[in-house]
């Protein structure tokens, strides 16, 4: 009789606990358990119905009979994961950044302007902030990395020695004596890239 008893216990929470689960995957919702609390400024993060960490969340809490409020814990390990990841990030940030200085916001600001004076705003925004080979606008010919490769090697979007022996030309003295073997482009190019480097170095100043 006991037996019985235990067993007809354990399929009384096994039947409660498929009544709280919801009928199918998708019907759990990637909400955050109402004692939850976000660090001051950050907002609850939001996720896409087709993300495919979300369906697979949902489809192995659905196979382990999860109810929803369980599962809204499972997406409160990941937002802590998550926050645990941008804090760090944003701390290491700081730290580098303080290395460089009381005036480490003008330099940034001067290595930005050097990179927008030589690559163009659109290109130097996407190395800024880490999306300068995510699409084919930035990689492309038409004011993308392409159009930069064409330029710097004049009219080749492949590779060039010539161009590479160029970059970085030194001193003006040293470009003075080679300036007369120099090709239209390289001089060009030379001729942007000082005009980049004077332009960084009044920002610095400033």
């Amino acid at each position: 009789m006991t037996d019985f008893n235990s067993g007809q216990a354990a399929k009384a929470l096994i039947d409660g606990r498929l009544a709280q689960r919801p009928s199918e995957a998708k019907q759990y919702q990637p909400t955050l358990p109402k004692d939850f609390k976000l660090p001051e400024g950050y907002e609850v993060p939001k996720w896409e119905k087709d993300d495919p960490v979300l369906q697979a969340a949902q489809e192995f809490a659905h196979e382990a009979n999860l109810t929803q409020d369980e599962f809204s814990k499972m997406v409160a390990v990941q937002t802590k994961a998550d926050l645990l990841r941008e804090t760090r990030s944003k701390e290491y940030q700081t730290t580098e950044i303080a290395k460089l200085g009381e005036k480490a916001t003008a330099r940034i600001d001067a290595i930005k302007s050097y990179m927008k004076a030589s690559f163009g705003e659109k290109l130097a925004n996407a190395i800024i902030d880490g999306t300068a080979f995510h699409s084919a606008e930035i990689l492309g010919p038409d004011g993308g990395w392409e159009a930069v490769m064409k330029r710097a090697t004049g009219g080749s979007n492949g590779f060039s020695q010539t161009h590479r022996n160029t970059e970085g030309a030194g001193s003006d003295a040293d470009v003075k004596q080679r300036w007369t073997s120099m090709s239209k482009n390289e001089k060009l190019q030379y001729a942007r890239e000082k005009e980049a480097r004077e332009f960084a170095q009044r920002s610095a100043a400033r």
